[in-house]
């Protein structure tokens, strides 16, 4: 007596599928994220070096850039009063420094971790294949 049986699949090897695609979901996804984040960084940057008396002109240098496929440059750009900025941020022998730089990014990180696995857990889950779109 022989028994015959079959197995339905379907699902393993659409999951599989969709698996494979993740990468290219995340590295879509990723672009916007920190995007996002650089330019959140950047407001928060500023608001924490507004207000100070003798350098009205300090704030308004705070930039972000993107010079990669990731990588962003949030910082001071050095014309004008941007010249000041490494005393302004590092102090000098005889003074301390006048503002926090790593502030606001150490603010920032548990929101940017969080809105990082949001945004792998959607990629790899079949989330929306890019952000905004």
């Amino acid at each position: 007596m022989a028994v015959y049986f079959s197995i339905d699949a379907s699902e393993v090897h659409e999951l599989a599928i969709d698996l494979t695609r993740a990468p290219e979901r995340l590295r879509n996804n990723l672009d916007e994220v920190f995007k996002n984040e650089a330019s959140a960084l950047q407001g928060d940057m500023r608001r924490d070096a507004s207000g100070h008396r003798y350098l009205p002109k300090f704030a308004p240098r705070l930039t972000a850039e993107k010079v990669g496929h990731l990588d962003h440059i949030v910082g001071f750009n050095k014309t004008g009063q941007g010249n000041l900025a490494n005393l302004i941020v590092f102090g000098s022998v005889n003074n301390a420094p006048v503002y926090n730089f790593y502030g606001p990014l150490i603010r920032r990180t548990p929101a940017f971790v969080e809105h990082l696995g949001r945004i792998a857990e959607d990629s790899v889950f079949s989330g929306p294949a890019v952000l905004g779109r």
